[in-house]
């Protein structure tokens, strides 16, 4: 038998209060760069290859074998999706890590986003 509480103990005993508390990570994705302004993504992209590079202990030529062989391909401006590559690289909680800080000093939030979160409310539209 396992540890911990039984859930018929809860189904027998309606006296007996509890909570349930679940963390949870909630992402939001930045599709055409409505969100961020593509200057973040700019100014992000050497750290966060910095990182991966770090985190793996990889030399460029290793993490550029690395991304080929997870199946990423460089962009037309031969560049690698860093959101992409983390993500692939199991790295994903430190790329929004260094993603958040950059935003948080270069204030790269798109001017428009208020009014795209409301159209998309008007829209009865959701941004998972």
């Amino acid at each position: 038998m396992s540890e911990g509480l039984s859930p018929s103990l809860f189904l027998s005993n309606p006296k007996i209060e509890y909570n349930i508390y679940m963390t949870t990570n909630v992402y939001l994705f930045d599709l055409g760069d409505t969100l961020i302004s593509t200057k973040v993504y700019a100014e992000i992209y050497q750290p966060i290859l910095d990182m991966v590079k770090d985190k793996l202990n990889l030399t460029d030529t290793q993490l550029n074998d690395k991304a080929v062989e997870v199946g990423l391909d460089k962009n037309k401006f031969d560049r690698w999706d860093t959101g992409d590559l983390c993500r692939e690289l199991n790295l994903l909680e430190d790329y929004y890590i260094v993603l958040e800080d950059h935003i948080k000093v270069i204030h790269g939030l798109n001017d428009l986003i208020i009014d795209i979160f409301k159209k998309l409310r008007k829209d009865d539209r959701n941004v998972f």
